[in-house]
């Protein structure tokens, strides 16, 4: 049931392309599987269309987003709150999501580096949105359907803490007014 064709297809596609552009990069001092910001936006860009540019800057943007908060809502809470003391590593084998580094400060960039500065391939905030609903609408039922629902819980403020703490622009404020 889980991972959703949609998102395996993603991942395997996301996957291929973190594959083909590692024979040009060096990617070892980011892991196994990890993009610095710049080579996530020339991955971008390299997109045929503007579309699908827009299509696969959303999916970048959701995806590491999600994997940062699952890892600082499991690594960093009490983790009496979670039924699964290895939730997080059971999350990262059912969707192995890619991680991009700063350039900037140690460890992984804000998400919406990754969505560009008013790029031609920005996406729009309903496409966004779409993505969320896909994206974390599938996620939070995966975990919810664990019986971990105080992680949905304390995710969904990670994110909320996310907008305002890592400096979103206000204008992607609107992804969690609920």
């Amino acid at each position: 049931m889980y991972p959703s064709e949609d998102l395996k297809n993603w991942g395997t596609q996301i996957k291929n392309l973190w594959d083909n552009t590692s024979k040009t990069n060096h990617h070892e001092h980011y892991g196994d599987y990890g993009w610095c910001e710049c080579e996530a936006q020339a991955a971008i860009l390299k997109a045929p269309t503007l579309k699908q540019k827009k299509l696969l800057a959303s999916g970048l943007f959701w995806s590491v987003w999600i994997d940062q908060v699952i890892y600082t809502v499991t690594k960093k809470q009490n983790e009496n709150l979670f039924l699964n003391e290895n939730l997080y590593e059971q999350f990262r084998e059912k969707y192995p999501f890619p991680k991009v580094y700063s350039h900037s400060s140690a460890g992984h960039t804000i998400p919406y580096v990754i969505l560009g500065n008013d790029c031609d391939y920005t996406p729009d905030l309903p496409m966004l949105i779409e993505f969320k609903n896909e994206y974390w609408g599938e996620i939070e039922n995966y975990f919810l359907d664990l019986g971990e629902w105080n992680l949905v819980y304390y995710a969904k403020l990670e994110f909320k803490n996310d907008l305002t703490e890592r400096g979103f622009p206000e204008k992607y404020h609107i992804l969690w007014d609920e």
